[in-house]
């Protein structure tokens, strides 16, 4: 978890760029004590008007961003914040 807040807060937006690598580690089979929610799509859909994707996506930052702003207020309160408990990822294959 440790390494997941350290990728989230080094964000500019508080979104995890995962790549396969990460899906195996972090998600495939894993019991963990966080929840990750994840914007998926496929790169060449992105700028296909009708779905509106690149919107969706910077909504989707401004939650991070949230996430992102309360563990860092619960490390300055000192309290159990260290780590995240949900963490929002991006992956594009």
């Amino acid at each position: 978890m440790e390494e997941l807040t350290d990728r989230m807060l080094s964000s500019s937006d508080g979104v995890i760029h995962f790549d396969a690598e990460d899906v195996e580690t972090y998600i495939d089979g894993t019991t963990r004590p966080y929840s990750i929610i994840i914007f998926a799509t496929a790169k060449q859909l992105m700028d296909k008007s009708g779905l509106n994707l690149r919107q969706l996506r910077k909504n989707f930052g401004f939650a991070a961003t949230a996430l992102k702003k309360d563990v860092v207020a619960q490390q300055r309160a000192g309290g159990d914040g260290a780590f995240a408990k949900v963490y929002a990822c991006d992956h594009a294959p």
